[in-house]
């Protein structure tokens, strides 16, 4: 029955406990309490690089990118150059996009594995707290992880949107639609879904 209990509480903390907040009127915990949960929360911020704005790189006009033609001025190179002589790549919102795949994949890492450590000090202190007899109180267990929970989760949220907000502005700068960039959205947004899920999955393996 404990087993049940606590995998419902860390289903409610990995899904943000909006509902249980509500019903059961959870105390926000001062996470600052638990040295070990700072550090996995707070004390380190996401390390997101950004790409490098490239120069040689030369925007395609979005119609002609879509089979349309543009015109030309009277004495432009069709084939443009950069100061070294070199052909200009043309670029595209797919080639723009793909710049940031690679940032966008490292944050994914370094959110599972911030998550994962939150999940492992959850079991970690039930587990302790069960061999030393102490009295297991779920509202406290509830209150500390759905704290902890949100703090993760928001941190995440603003790396992301750092991220989303350069790529935005990037496809701007090159006259591309900024919402080619929603992709990266929805699937930022399916795995903080299949996030929670398989670490459900993962804590009632290791309890």
């Amino acid at each position: 029955m404990k087993k049940i209990i606590l995998s419902i509480l860390l289903l409610l903390v990995l899904a943000g406990g909006g509902t249980a907040y509500y019903f059961l009127k959870v105390k926000t915990y001062d996470i600052s309490q638990d040295a070990k949960l700072q550090e996995i929360v707070a004390d380190e911020d996401y390390d997101i690089v950004l790409p490098p704005q490239d120069s040689s790189i030369e925007a395609t006009d979005p119609q002609t990118e879509n089979g349309g033609v543009s015109e030309q001025a009277p004495n432009d190179d069709s084939n443009s150059t950069s100061t070294n002589g070199t052909a200009k790549p043309k670029v595209t919102a797919e080639t723009i996009k793909g710049k940031y795949r690679p940032s966008f994949e490292s944050l994914e890492s370094q959110a599972n594995g911030k998550i994962n450590a939150l999940v492992g000090r959850a079991i970690g202190e039930y587990k302790e707290k069960k061999a030393s007899g102490e009295k297991i109180s779920y509202s406290y267990f509830l209150s500390k992880y759905k704290t902890a929970g949100e703090a993760l989760e928001g941190k995440t949220d603003q790396a992301f949107n750092k991220l989303y907000g350069a790529l935005q502005e990037d496809l701007k700068a090159h006259g591309f639609d900024p919402n080619e960039a929603a992709e990266f959205r929805s699937a930022y947004e399916a795995e903080k879904k299949a996030r929670r899920n398989a670490l459900l999955s993962s804590a009632m393996e290791k309890m």
